[in-house]
């Protein structure tokens, strides 16, 4: 039998030269959805057992992923920037602007005064998710690393596992707040945010350090959020003060949008 990908002459049910099936059949429904789900779940349920791993014990599948199990479950990394592309994809599903989103977020947590300079910081933001969402990690690996398990044994990017993977899952309850925001106008803010996914972390954690006591380990896996989340942002801050001077030594004019705020 001829194969008809690669022209060889083989026998049995598989090419053993470029794999392809010897039993080519007609296109069906069947085949239709498999080819579907085959790039939705992976070859074997990839997707499928990342995702019910990551609710129920995620710390299990980082720690599975670290100590060589990584056909079982998809990358870290990778699901991260896969979850973030799903979000922003969902968003435009839903016709939701991530500004108005994070504005809605920022106001239900005090009363903020708009001006340029805000705008343009939420502007920016939504236009860098994926940039910024992505440097906070290295941040909480650090925290993980060199604060909270210093024991491990571990070496920072393998300390970062933990945390792709948890603030990647993250993005399905971000989906379903965005939701809830776009048909209802209300949202949980950020302060509740940032606890719920502190709760999460510690969840986490205490599957994924199981030689200490799960209590201590919670609350070990709630500081590695919060400390290294505040790390990121004092960086940032560092970072927006250095443009501060910079924009206004080229141009003074620019602190008016900062001294006027226009409010809403």
């Amino acid at each position: 039998m001829t194969c008809v990908n690669c022209g060889a002459e083989q026998t049995g049910k598989y090419c053993s030269n470029c794999g392809q099936s010897l039993q080519v059949k007609r296109i069906t429904l069947r085949d239709a959805w498999d080819d579907i789900w085959e790039h939705v779940s992976g070859f074997d349920g990839k997707f499928a057992r990342t995702f019910k791993d990551l609710t129920l014990s995620p710390g299990f599948a980082a720690r599975e992923f670290i100590n060589g199990n990584r056909a079982r479950y998809y990358g870290p990394v990778g699901y991260y920037l896969l979850m973030i592309t799903v979000f922003l994809l969902w968003l435009e599903i839903i016709d939701l602007n991530y500004v108005a989103y994070i504005k809605s977020m920022q106001e239900s947590m005090i009363e903020q005064r708009e001006n340029a300079f805000s705008r343009q910081i939420r502007q920016t933001v939504s236009d860098n998710l994926k940039i910024f969402a992505f440097f906070v990690v290295p941040f909480i690996g650090f925290t993980s690393r060199r604060i909270f398990f210093r024991k491990r044994g571990l070496n920072l990017l393998e300390h970062t596992v933990p945390a792709f993977y948890m603030l990647g899952h993250w993005y399905w309850f971000q989906m379903v707040e965005a939701t809830v925001y776009r048909y209802t106008g209300h949202t949980v803010g950020s302060l509740w945010q940032m606890l719920f996914v502190a709760i999460y972390f510690g969840f986490g954690y205490t599957s994924f350090v199981t030689t200490q006591p799960k209590l201590k380990v919670f609350l070990k896996g709630v500081g590695v959020y919060y400390t290294g989340f505040f790390l990121f942002m004092i960086t940032i801050a560092i970072v927006v003060i250095a443009w501060f001077l910079i924009l206004f030594a080229v141009d003074p004019s620019q602190l008016d949008s900062i001294r006027h705020p226009k409010n809403h």
